[in-house]
């Protein structure tokens, strides 16, 4: 006679075993190509496009292992003409000094400036950190009169290095580009500093009386427009990594730097030689992340994406 517990059994099969089953480990996810790319141009555009929205945090990539806090300044300014129809506005990347209106200009372009100004954050900034160093900064230029009132021309240049506020300038001397109002009214431009030199990526006093060593500084002027009449509009955007005193309170504000990435620095830099100073917001914006697409490609062709994503993380 079949017992109790073989009609269970059969009804129910076999009871389940109690004996521990071997733990199988995880498959780690396979690396994404096109995630990966995404990853890889997201960082280069934090670093070379300071209109980009990653570049709001963004560090410099290096072998410096301080800690480190991030700063974005934004401002908006105005350039408004004189009683001749000229008018210019000086900038350069930095705490201090970083912008300057002209006091005089002459018929033949050649300009001085006022004393500069300081970021309006400057004072904060200099008690809460000893030292900074850029990580981007750009202008965006709009005209903010109208077509019928405003027909001039615009001229852009891009002045020296660490250069201190101009004195008697001759704006045709580093011409970059010249624009006229009326094609600011309807598409605004975006003009990038340039970083020169290993100086312009070393740490510098945040107290000095001057804007960054390493950067050039860029002069925007403006001719035969109607007189005392406010012309131009510049969206200011400056990207810093400070280091604070480690004495102080704001030290807790700060976090590791950067990763240290060799393949990666080499594509920033690759994309920051290529990239024009300047043009039409948008289309310069796309031209940064297509020179970023294609440096991010060639990293997955040559490293993998599964490798590049273990370092990246």
């Amino acid at each position: 006679m079949p017992s109790k517990n073989a009609g269970l059994a059969k009804a129910y099969g076999k009871p389940r075993s109690t004996a521990p089953k071997a733990q199988r480990k995880p498959r780690a996810p396979a690396a994404n190509h096109a995630a990966v790319r995404r990853l890889i141009c997201d960082k280069i555009c934090s670093v070379c496009d300071p209109t980009c929205p990653s570049a709001c945090g963004a560090k410099m990539m290096g072998q410096d292992s301080s800690r480190t806090f991030s700063f974005t300044h934004k401002s908006i300014l105005t350039l408004t003409s004189d009683a001749n129809g000229h008018g210019a506005r000086w900038f350069t990347p930095g705490i201090n000094d970083y912008t300057s209106v002209h006091s005089s200009i002459t018929a033949g372009g050649v300009v001085t400036f006022a004393a500069a100004t300081d970021l309006p954050e400057a004072t904060s900034l200099i008690a809460t950190a000893h030292s900074y160093r850029v990580v981007s900064a750009a202008i965006r230029v709009f005209s903010i009169a109208a077509p019928t009132a405003s027909s001039g021309r615009v001229q852009v240049v891009q002045t020296q290095t660490g250069e201190a506020v101009p004195v008697g300038y001759d704006i045709t001397s580093l011409l970059y580009e010249e624009v006229d109002t009326d094609s600011l009214y309807a598409f605004d431009k975006t003009y990038v500093f340039r970083r020169e030199g290993a100086e312009a990526s070393a740490f510098h006093a945040a107290s000095s009386a001057t804007g960054h060593p390493g950067w050039n500084g860029i002069v925007i002027s403006v001719d035969g427009v109607p007189a005392s009449t406010a012309v131009l509009q510049f969206e200011v955007t400056y990207h810093f990594e400070l280091q604070p005193d480690p004495i102080t309170i704001y030290s807790r504000l700060a976090d590791p730097p950067a990763k240290h990435i060799p393949a990666l620095e080499a594509a920033i830099a690759n994309v920051s030689r290529n990239t024009p100073m300047g043009g039409d917001s948008e289309s310069w914006s796309k031209k940064i992340m297509d020179f970023a697409y294609t440096e991010a490609s060639a990293l997955i062709t040559q490293y993998g994406a599964k490798e590049l994503l273990a370092i990246l993380l």
